[in-house]
């Protein structure tokens, strides 16, 4: 059973596109959902996340949606670090920052 999991981290999960089992990791408070350092992982969507409400830390480094939206992860206002790859929307990080006021 992993319902009290804490920290989690998956790099390059290449053949996995659809994430919604995670969501329902409720105790998680740090996930790194990475590519490689050349590869990215491309997943269906980020929305599942936003049910991971306790989150502290959060990468998604060389991780891209196939929706191209940050959008699901606006639910999640207890971050303290969020690590995330350039192309994602500048309005977006913005978003999560101020809903996000103490992340570093």
């Amino acid at each position: 059973d992993c319902a009290q999991l804490r920290w989690l981290g998956l790099e390059l999960f290449s053949r996995i596109r659809d994430i919604q089992p995670l969501s329902r990791l409720l105790a998680l408070q740090g996930l790194s959902l990475e590519g490689s350092m050349d590869t990215a992982w491309r997943v269906e969507t980020l929305s599942p996340l936003g049910a991971l409400v306790g989150l502290r830390y959060l990468s998604i480094a060389n991780l891209r949606s196939a929706d191209r939206t940050l959008a699901g992860l606006f639910s999640l206002k207890r971050l303290e670090t969020f690590r995330y790859a350039k192309w994602w929307k500048a309005s977006e990080i913005a978003r999560i920052r101020e809903l996000n006021p103490g992340l570093e």
